[in-house]
């Protein structure tokens, strides 16, 4: 079974009423000013919300077992508050993406983000080399000989420039939060340069 919240601020009673007569098999209950709908996995859950609850806020959870159902909403109940972000049907799935996160987060304070943590980088005396190697290793999970062929370097050259990169950032690449921090710095700075200004308010 999979779950949808739909928000409906004018008559989420009519709107409660028109899917369960649409949906045979749904479980549906209103709450509020809010939609509850559960219905079996077979059911194309999405297409069916487009032609009854267009226009709407909505956000649709994972299929899960019976049982789990709670999961499925909690996760739709999650994705309608971006829903009513972005006046598009949301699936968890889809909210499963830093992208998305980056995108609806403000970008001054990203650009900002990003500038500390890669900003002793940017003020070495090869800062394109050392981003790119920084890059190339995260991207590689940290796997020198993999990151050290991307860049068609030796192992200890690549070793080298990550002990430098370490040093100057201040940083250890054998910690998870440092490299996840780098990594983010780096996102950043990658959908900028993909969307041409920073990520948007």
């Amino acid at each position: 079974m999979w779950a949808a919240v739909i928000a409906e601020d004018d008559d989420a009673e009519r709107l409660a009423a028109d899917l369960a007569a649409t949906l045979p098999d749904a479980l549906v209950r209103r709450v509020g000013d809010v939609v509850h709908v559960a219905v079996p996995a077979r059911v194309d859950l999405r297409q069916a919300l487009g032609r009854i609850a267009t226009g709407r806020p909505t956000g649709i959870g994972i299929s899960v077992r019976p049982g789990a159902l709670a999961v499925s909403l909690r996760q739709a109940t999650s994705a309608l508050a971006v829903s009513r972000l972005s006046n598009e049907v949301v699936v968890a799935t889809d909210v499963a993406s830093s992208r998305l996160i980056l995108s609806h987060a403000p970008g001054a304070i990203l650009q900002s983000y990003a500038d500390a943590i890669l900003g002793p980088l940017d003020a070495s005396d090869q800062p394109e080399q050392l981003l790119a190697t920084l890059s190339t290793f995260l991207e590689s999970n940290g796997a020198y000989e993999v990151a050290a062929q991307a860049l068609h370097v030796h192992r200890h050259t690549m070793r080298n420039r990550i002990a430098r990169i370490e040093h100057i950032a201040g940083k250890r690449l054998d910690t998870a939060q440092d490299r996840f921090e780098l990594w983010l710095a780096l996102r950043v700075r990658d959908l900028t340069r993909v969307e041409g200004a920073p990520a948007a308010n």
